[in-house]
């Protein structure tokens, strides 16, 4: 095995478990992810929110297991970058503001600013997916 593919390996299982653990609180409580993405403003209304809320933790999940597992990484690794895409443009469109339930990267929290540093993680989770679908 060369240095590439244990290098790609390791950038897999680390991608895969950052999805990972990031979907567990969504999954546990809905409800209250739902209550971060409406703090977003993107979404006309709570039963849209709510459904959202809903998906987007099994999705993580999904994404996360499959590209720690190599079954259709590619295709996980590209809904991944899609999914990141999404959050990076909600993130910019609150920058610098205090969001009341945080920024809901790893469930809920309490009131947070969206700073540069969690923008910042984002764009670099965003780049080593790519990486990883590139190679």
């Amino acid at each position: 095995m060369s240095l590439t593919n244990i290098i790609l390996q390791i950038s897999s299982f680390i991608a895969g478990f950052i999805y990972l653990k990031s979907s567990l609180g969504k999954i546990k409580n809905p409800y209250a992810f739902s209550k971060v993405i409406e703090s977003y403003k993107f979404l006309p209304t709570n039963s849209i929110t709510l459904a959202s809320a809903i998906l987007i933790g099994p999705l993580e999940l999904t994404i996360g297991l499959l590209i720690m597992t190599n079954i259709y990484r590619e295709e996980a690794l590209f809904c991944g970058i899609c999914l990141q895409l999404f959050f990076i443009t909600l993130m910019i469109k609150r920058y610098n503001q205090v969001l009341p339930f945080g920024c809901g990267c790893f469930g809920l929290h309490g009131p947070e600013k969206i700073t540069l540093n969690k923008l910042a993680f984002n764009i670099l989770y965003t780049c080593i997916l790519s990486f990883i679908l590139l190679f």
